[in-house]
């Protein structure tokens, strides 16, 4: 693994002001606790000058060393570099004046080798050592006995000493080198991965923003700054820019309207609770939004068309035979035509009728309305339509058998919910053979929320059943499968409209040459009024 390269990785202003003011603490705090004799005795004249010399240099190089880096009339590589050669004569002397090779302040060397390390990573650790292991061997031939410089050959304790003191300066600088090293990699992969989420945070689509506890922002991407279109958003309460919030939530999400200038946008924005705050990401749909409303909007001129064609289509027939009606009776003249006068007008009566209830149940698919509840029970009312149903025609074509599962009460609009049983009764014997039997049963059933809350009222037949590609469209206006033709197509379509507006819903089961099962889910009644029972759903 090689080194990085590059002084300026190493050193910055701040980092070496840090340095020279660590340094020249250090230095007058072990000067002070030498003079006053703490665990060291200065025994000559030449120690405490060198002390005093140790003491003033630092100083003076500290001053000149803060004086350089603020002005900048030299660059940092000199700057870094003439530190580098005169701390270990300080340390040198520091030595000197308490015993050479023998003394207890030796460490001073090691401090000076990691700081090599600091400055100028691996060439200055070893450049630090280097210079280290040559200032104690000056000291240790320059110090004689008494601590009075005298130069002399070394003794071989001498020899030992300064041999030691080398391969620990050695040992300091490989050691603080090679974890300077790993130190710096790791940080600059550090560097590149924040740069990196930066980047990628600056450049995604959606605005990003850190609340903390206190409600204010605390980061904002440029995306979000452009989306909420507030200017400078860091510092600001988020309530303050999106005035639509409310109240600020920790979790879930919002949707949004948030007018920037004249333009309206429809945000959607989400809260995940991170850290000690919230992280807000907020998404422009306004353009979704209008794709949506065209598509609906869409949707619903194409259903009010499909609707409208098969009106037309109904409508055509009943209008021709009473057009047709109008016009013999108008050649009718005279006594001896009297009952077929009497003859047309019983036609022209019924297919007004049959105007008249294709009108109604057209009405109530495309105009619905807020049924007027009243809690009843469900297993009555169905009993009532099933005996009125057995005395009709279908009823006696078709036997119905009714199996009750209990006694419960249903909001209801009594008049609906019989159009709405009748209908089912009545699809059920069309698609049936004669004589096939109809079963009609309750039962409760576990709501949404686990408990015993809804009631299924299903209606069995054994006919033809319905493709399955076909059952996404029974309940469609106008579609029918009758056998044999005929209906207007809008009894299912009206059963889904009471349905819904009493707050159930509806699930098919067929299979061809089997039979169909509609079942009808409603909730039940809690003893409410009837217009907390429909707010309820």
């Amino acid at each position: 693994m090689s080194e990085p390269a590059g002084g300026a990785d190493y050193l910055t202003a701040a980092r070496l002001r840090a340095y020279l003011l660590g340094r020249f603490a250090l230095v007058m705090t072990m000067a002070g606790a030498l003079r006053s004799g703490l665990s060291f005795q200065i025994e000559s004249y030449d120690q405490s000058l060198a002390l005093d010399v140790a003491v003033v240099g630092v100083l003076l190089a500290t001053v000149i060393g803060l004086l350089t880096a603020r002005k900048g009339n030299i660059s940092f590589a000199a700057l870094t570099f003439g530190h580098l050669l005169i701390d270990p004569f300080f340390a040198g002397l520091i030595t000197f004046a308490t015993g050479a090779e023998e003394s207890p302040l030796t460490f001073a060397f090691l401090l000076v080798v990691i700081n090599g390390t600091n400055m100028l990573g691996r060439r200055g650790a070893y450049a630090a050592a280097t210079l280290s292991m040559l200032s104690l061997a000056v000291i240790t031939l320059s110090l004689g006995p008494h601590g009075v410089l005298s130069w002399h050959w070394p003794a071989a304790t001498e020899v030992r000493s300064v041999a030691t003191h080398s391969l620990a300066f050695l040992a300091a600088a490989w050691l603080a080198s090679a974890l300077d090293l790993q130190t710096r990699v790791v940080k600059r992969e550090l560097a590149k991965l924040r740069d990196l989420h930066e980047r990628m945070v600056e450049h995604m689509p959606h605005g990003l923003l850190v609340v903390d506890a206190g409600g204010q922002i605390a980061v904002a991407n440029p995306t979000a700054r452009s989306m909420i279109g507030a200017g400078r958003l860091v510092g600001r309460s988020l309530g303050s820019v999106l005035g639509a919030l409310g109240r600020v939530p920790s979790t879930g999400f919002r949707e949004i309207t948030h007018r920037v200038g004249d333009d309206e946008r429809v945000l959607r924005v989400v809260f995940t609770p991170f850290s000690e705050g919230i992280l807000v990401t907020v998404e422009n749909l306004t353009e979704l939004y209008g794709m949506q409303q065209q598509m609906v909007f869409s949707s619903r001129m194409a259903t009010i068309g499909r609707m409208a064609a098969g009106l037309a289509h109904e409508l055509r027939n009943p209008l021709g035979h009473i057009t047709g009606a109008a016009q013999e009776v108008e050649r009718c003249d005279g006594p001896e035509m009297a009952e077929e006068r009497k003859q047309l007008l019983q036609i022209m009566r019924q297919e007004g009728d049959r105007l008249n209830r294709l009108v109604e149940e057209f009405l109530t698919v495309a105009q619905p309305r807020r049924p007027e509840l009243k809690a009843l029970s469900l297993e009555a009312v169905v009993a009532d339509v099933v005996d009125a149903y057995e005395q009709g025609p279908f009823g006696r074509q078709n036997p119905i058998k009714f199996d009750p599962g209990g006694d419960h009460l249903v909001a209801m609009e009594v008049t609906q919910f019989h159009q709405l049983i009748h209908n089912l009764l009545a699809n059920a014997a069309q698609a049936s053979k004669d004589s096939q039997l109809i079963l009609v049963s309750s039962a409760r059933m576990a709501g949404s929320s686990g408990a015993l809350d809804d009631v299924v009222l299903s209606i069995e037949d054994s006919g033809c059943g319905i493709p399955k590609s076909d059952l996404q469209r029974v309940f469609d206006p106008f579609y029918s499968r009758r056998r044999g033709g005929g209906g207007s197509g809008l009894g299912l379509a009206v059963v889904m409209r009471i349905v819904v507006d009493h707050g159930g819903h509806i699930e098919v089961d067929s299979e061809l040459d089997v039979g169909t099962t509609i079942h009808l889910f409603f909730p039940i009644s809690r003893g409410l009024t009837d217009a907390e029972d429909f707010d309820r759903r």
